[in-house]
């Protein structure tokens, strides 16, 4: 099971296209700024719980080889993670490796 913010909109459509603006790898860079400037997010390092900084840093930016190259001091993945980690790191060479 994963997290994510609640979003409210009044209408199914603006919900419908936040989606699509956020599945969209071409935002994947826009995304991952906001994601590291937000302060609370940076609140975790050095802390108890900052393995769970890794985690979310790796979802946002790493790849499954940064995943396998950590992989002794990171959670083990559920097989849901492990596929959604590889599906984005298909994106992210995709997005890097363009002709």
């Amino acid at each position: 099971m994963t997290r994510a913010p609640i979003v409210r909109f009044g209408f199914a459509v603006r919900a419908a296209q936040l989606m699509l603006f956020v599945e969209d790898p071409l935002n994947f860079n826009t995304l991952a700024a906001i994601f590291n400037r937000h302060e609370s997010i940076h609140q975790l390092e050095g802390t108890e719980t900052s393995m769970n900084l890794d985690v979310l840093c790796l979802f946002s930016q790493g790849t499954w080889s940064d995943y396998k190259s950590d992989a002794s001091r990171l959670p083990q993945l559920v097989p849901d993670q492990v596929l959604k980690l590889k599906q984005l790191t298909v994106l992210t060479l995709a997005e890097t490796n363009k002709a």
